[in-house]
């Protein structure tokens, strides 16, 4: 409730299609999007493993999300020049494989917290990624696109890089969580622990949204920030 209500006090909640908490207190409410809560549920593929208040974890070869979420179909803040996604990652380490997103073999949506040479990768509705440095793959990652060649990454509520980078097209077909839906099928399988997940419009407010994410993570003790 207290999330929910900072969400629409700070104007991101009206920008999000979807926010899923995995790190909830029952593996039925991890699937359903607290916002659009009628919207298709999660389906978990090869059962990745759910623990209490904490999130998913992935087995880096066959597990993963599937969030049932293609933007070609159910987009409702989120379009081809103003979108953002993202996940939560409560582990640390060197993965070049990304959390959340999907390709179609020209363009890809996808982010990557912390790839092999410690940097944040991402790219949204492109085939050329933003990337910088970075050093912890804790906590929250996303990336947004505000204008038809405006893409960036983000750590924590801060921009990490950005790149002048025109769109493409949007990818049709779901976007998965643990690996990533290239064209229908899943890759880049990877082995952290996501708490959660979201998906939105370029202008959701992404300090804003960290803050209010953090604070929740913390309050039920999970919070890695």
């Amino acid at each position: 409730d207290t999330l929910v209500r900072r969400l629409k006090t700070d104007g991101n909640w009206s920008l999000l299609d979807r926010l899923w908490l995995f790190a909830s207190e029952s593996q039925q409410a991890a699937q359903v999007s607290l916002v659009n809560p009628s919207s298709t549920q999660i389906t978990e593929v090869n059962s990745p493993t759910w623990t209490i208040n904490q999130g998913y974890t992935g087995n880096g070869s066959t597990m993963y999300l599937n969030t049932n979420y293609n933007p070609n179909s159910d987009a409702i803040q989120y379009a081809l020049n103003s979108a953002c996604m993202g996940g939560y990652s409560r582990t640390n380490l060197t993965e070049s494989v990304n959390i959340i997103g999907h390709s179609d073999g020209v363009n890809s949506t996808v982010v990557s917290p912390r790839n092999a040479g410690d940097t944040i990768t991402g790219r949204m509705h492109a085939a050329v990624n933003a990337s910088g440095a970075n050093t912890s793959s804790l906590g929250l990652f996303a990336v947004a696109r505000t204008t038809s060649t405006a893409q960036a990454v983000w750590k924590n509520g801060s921009s990490v890089a950005s790149s002048v980078t025109a769109s493409v097209g949007i990818v049709n077909n779901s976007m998965y969580v643990l690996a990533i839906n290239s064209s229908g099928t899943a890759a880049q399988f990877n082995t952290k622990q996501c708490s959660m997940a979201f998906i939105g419009a370029g202008s959701v407010g992404q300090l804003l949204l960290f803050n209010a994410i953090e604070a929740y993570m913390d309050s039920i003790g999970a919070g890695v920030v």
